[in-house]
């Protein structure tokens, strides 16, 4: 699952005209997630109004979460994510 999700988001950024995130697939740093274990994936409905406050919010109080409880996690960023590329 961790190679899927990686592979939707190599998509969008192939797809999203934004150089900056297209150049960083072309660097080699260990893959898009490093060999992590696992995944914690934020999803809002697009037809929030607050997706992007409700998202940060709930990254923000997991990684308080698992820094109280020893745990190493990495708040990676977002990438925007349209069908068919997420279906």
């Amino acid at each position: 699952m961790i190679e899927r999700i990686g592979g939707w988001i190599i998509a969008e950024i192939e797809l999203s005209g934004n150089v900056v995130l297209q150049n960083s697939l072309l660097q080699d740093w260990g893959g898009l997630f490093r060999n992590a274990p696992s995944l914690i994936v934020i999803s809002t409905g697009s037809d929030s109004r607050t997706e992007s406050i409700d998202a940060a919010a709930a990254a923000e109080n997991i990684l308080i979460a698992a820094e109280s409880m020893s745990l190493a996690s990495c708040w990676i960023g977002t990438v925007p994510c349209s069908p068919p590329v997420c279906t």
